[in-house]
């Protein structure tokens, strides 16, 4: 199943790679080498917090220059999403400046991969006059950003101190209409809704929580691969002036 995820998640690379000089260069830069996050997240309605564990790998010319984010998590339920079923073991395709290239949901024939001008989903769904899973399609018309549900785990691995930030984000999944995600220092808006970032002593998230104080992310280790233990904690630097 790994080595079958591996070449679709090349595949969809290599389709991409044509289409990245196109993109803007709107975003904040990822931090270098191989990451992983683990804390816990409380996703689209969740009522408790779950574990989740991020591992953000280098760039590689096998995926389109992209960077593959390995995700175990627990998705909100196919109610929370339309009557969507998700797996919780997905890879993400990320760009260097975070925004969601594509998603491989593994287990489950929920993906999405970027075609010229859009992001084209098919999501494995129950709809509420159904009891079987159909396969439903659809294109979004966006430039490239992030998605509604990933939201608070791509802030957990890409929020830094002292920036700001400013994507599309689309319910690749849901229901929800395309809004915008922006962050200025710690305050965050996705459409309607405020969340404030707590950060820990490098300058990267530690808490996230709603507008009525609700923890939605908590972030209880940042672990480093292949570098010291001083160099993994030293302030991961961020381009001056990134949006």
């Amino acid at each position: 199943m790994r080595l079958f995820s591996l070449v679709c998640a090349t595949l969809i690379a290599f389709s991409l790679q044509l289409r990245l000089s196109a993109a803007d260069d709107s975003g904040i830069s990822l931090p270098t080498g191989t990451w992983e996050c683990h804390g816990t997240a409380k996703l689209r309605g969740q009522s408790d917090a779950e574990r989740f564990w991020l591992r953000l790998k280098p760039t590689d010319a096998a995926y389109g220059h992209l960077r593959i984010v390995e995700v175990v998590y627990t998705p909100p339920t196919p109610a929370m999403l339309g009557g969507t079923h998700l797996s919780d073991t997905p890879f993400w395709l990320l760009d260097t400046r975070t925004r969601l290239m594509a998603w491989n949901d593994r287990g489950t024939s929920s993906q999405m991969q970027p075609s010229a001008g859009v992001y084209q989903v098919t999501r494995d769904r129950t709809p509420s006059d159904q009891t079987d899973i159909v396969l439903n399609e659809k294109k979004f018309a966006v430039n490239r950003g992030w998605d509604r549900t990933a939201a608070p785990l791509l802030l957990a691995l890409s929020w830094r101190a002292d920036t700001d930030l400013m994507v599309p984000c689309v319910d690749l999944f849901g229901d929800e209409p395309d809004t915008t995600l922006s962050w200025h220092g710690p305050e965050v808006h996705v459409g309607s809704d405020t969340w404030k970032v707590t950060a820990d002593e490098h300058g990267r998230l530690a808490k996230l929580h709603d507008a009525q104080g609700g923890e939605v992310v908590s972030v209880t280790a940042w672990l480093a691969t292949g570098i010291s233990a001083a160099a993994a904690n030293k302030p991961i630097d961020t381009p001056s002036g990134a949006k």
